[in-house]
């Protein structure tokens, strides 16, 4: 969180500064075909809850991605288009691939603007790690598999674009994303009781897995 809590600092400097101009500096490209870079880190936050005795596991999960909007200009204030992304969460190992509707928006006609963009897809699941993760740590009986479904992806940001040149900027944002999936355990009544049973689930759960972080993007 640390590296949150810096990043939020950053973008506010930004944000200060573009109030500071009182012109431009750069010639801007204001409409046309426009494509976007983006890397970025979120981490898990809030719980994942089922049932069959395995209520309310932490979502700590790391997802690093990158993505790439393709879209259209239409002003200097507005954008929409397209975008795709790879979305590797770390622990458990899991990966999506989301393709959605991104649309974009710049609040200032400055070298500096607030930017605030949304996105909404649907992200296929790319099974990379079948293994079923201890619930509660340890010390437990219940293992869980994280991210068992594709489903419907939720995405926003709010930070700044910074003009480079003509036609390049830098867009830094705070980052609030929403992955529809599903949690998978073992179903103890569907079972014979073996001792090995409880590491291979075979009952679904649908959640929805919540993550903020950060993101850099590069406008081209």
């Amino acid at each position: 969180m640390k590296i949150v809590n810096k990043f939020i600092v950053l973008i506010l400097l930004f944000v200060f500064t573009s109030n500071s101009q009182a012109q431009t500096s750069h010639e801007r490209k204001d409409w046309g075909p426009t494509f976007i870079t983006s890397a970025s880190f979120v981490n898990g936050i809030h719980k994942v809850t089922s049932h069959g005795g395995i209520n309310n596991i932490a979502n700590k999960i790391p997802t690093v991605g990158i993505s790439q909007f393709m879209g259209y200009q239409f002003s200097h204030y507005f954008m929409v288009g397209l975008g795709v992304s790879f979305d590797y969460w770390t622990k458990p190992r899991n990966a999506f691939i989301p393709i959605y509707l991104d649309l974009r928006i710049n609040m200032m006609n400055h070298d500096f603007s607030p930017h605030w963009y949304v996105n909404v897809g649907y992200g296929s699941r790319w099974n990379i790690d079948s293994k079923a993760q201890s619930a509660h740590g340890i010390n437990t009986e219940k293992y869980v598999l994280h991210g068992a479904k594709p489903g419907i992806m939720l995405e926003s940001g709010l930070g700044v674009k910074a003009n480079a040149s003509y036609s390049n900027a830098i867009i830094l944002t705070f980052t609030m994303k929403a992955q529809e999936s599903a949690v998978k355990y073992w179903d103890s009544s569907t079972g014979s009781g073996g001792t090995q049973e409880k590491y291979f689930p075979n009952t679904y759960e649908n959640n929805w897995y919540l993550f903020i972080g950060v993101k850099a993007g590069i406008t081209f």
